[in-house]
């Protein structure tokens, strides 16, 4: 019995290692270098300032979610697909709503061009 026991934790083990190996395997995005103020902001495209960890969603044609990183210096930029464990995914949104992720349901936006 102890035996049995044993295989079944390797297999278990096994299993959640190889999920945790593939997981970011979902996670497409693009890194997006942006200048960074001195007080911890990223520097958006018309000179807004957002805060770091902050998400701009947009809308097609550009469907994505950016997220500021004031580390990286950049703004990391996910696509379409969203990654299944998304918080934003399970939100609910109205019918005139269509930022990311809910424009990924989009067929044209859901082609392989870049991301940016």
């Amino acid at each position: 019995m102890i035996r049995k026991e044993g295989q079944l934790v390797i297999l278990g083990v096994t299993f959640i290692t190889a999920q945790y190996m593939l997981h970011p395997a979902h996670c497409r995005y693009d890194i997006v270098k942006c200048n960074v103020t001195t007080n911890g902001f990223c520097i958006w495209h018309d000179n807004t300032t957002i805060n770091d960890t902050y998400e701009v969603l947009r809308a097609p044609p550009n469907c994505s979610k950016w997220v500021c990183n004031v580390t990286a210096r950049a703004f990391l930029v996910f696509g379409c697909p969203p990654d299944p464990t998304d918080r934003l995914r399970w939100l609910f949104y109205s019918d005139d709503d269509w930022f990311w992720p809910k424009c990924c349901n989009v067929t044209q936006v859901n082609s392989t061009r870049p991301l940016v």
